[in-house]
């Protein structure tokens, strides 16, 4: 668990913090995020 500043744009660390949980947890799993994760 990370906590953020709340001025931090959740597009800009939202990729970054999935990322790391996954490396942690090494489980065959599903993410399920809002908006804010996905950009082109």
């Amino acid at each position: 668990m990370r906590t953020g500043d709340g001025n931090e744009s959740d597009k800009a660390v939202f990729g970054q913090i999935l990322s790391d949980v996954k490396k942690q947890i090494k489980l065959d799993s599903i993410m399920v995020c809002d908006s804010a994760l996905y950009s082109q």
